[in-house]
């Protein structure tokens, strides 16, 4: 009974250790009603991780407004000057994205997913919008990304010989993560608990 019930309290503990949590990372705080494109400085950091414009000419982050025609319910992030978007955790630490809603907006090119992980490597996915209508806004299609787990970095850009800022925007980044919480849980407190009252009555 008494091994029973401590396997348990075991169980318990560890189980409370790691739970599974999701951040999303949009843009509605970018949005600026009146305009149809506002630019930020490079980088833009908003949500706990950098955005920055890359492989461009001095090219910056922006997003597309109320009044624009590719307007599609909230501000989506892309760039400008034939730039991709970079994105980072503020940190350094790694993170995983599950999920991200992209809007095409003026060339018939796909968009590219480049994903680098830690220790070297990279994880690539590729998606071609559907409906596929040349030069008008495709918006709010969602992407999962599969193998994009444990990234140092995403690269938002595009395949064809076009760059990001050609291609589209995004919005609403789902990222998965790990929390741990207090060390000291009640489950965890009354497992040492029952080990000292078990040892305790031994050297009795």
């Amino acid at each position: 009974m008494k091994l029973l019930l401590l396997n348990t309290l075991l169980f318990i503990a560890l189980g409370s250790q790691v739970t599974s949590a999701g951040v999303l990372i949009g843009f509605d705080s970018l949005e600026a009603p009146g305009t149809s494109f506002s630019v930020f400085p490079n980088p833009l950091e908003i949500g706990g991780f950098r955005f920055a414009a890359v492989d461009g000419f001095n090219g910056v982050p922006g997003s597309f407004q109320q009044s624009s025609t590719f307007y599609n319910g909230s501000a989506a992030l892309t760039a400008t000057n034939s730039s991709n978007l970079l994105m980072t955790q503020i940190n350094g630490a790694t993170f995983s994205v599950a999920s991200l809603d992209v809007d095409r907006l003026f060339s018939g090119a796909s968009f590219e997913f480049i994903g680098e992980f830690a220790g070297g490597g990279t994880v690539i996915q590729t998606h071609t919008p559907d409906p596929f209508v040349p030069n008008s806004a495709v918006g709010n299609e969602t992407v999962t990304l599969l193998g994009f787990e444990n990234i140092v970095s995403l690269t938002l850009g595009a395949v064809g010989g076009q760059n990001f800022s050609n291609t589209g925007s995004v919005d609403n980044i789902q990222i998965s993560a790990a929390t741990v919480p207090e060390p000291y849980s009640m489950s965890a407190w009354m497992l040492a608990t029952v080990i000292g009252l078990n040892r305790r009555r031994k050297r009795r």
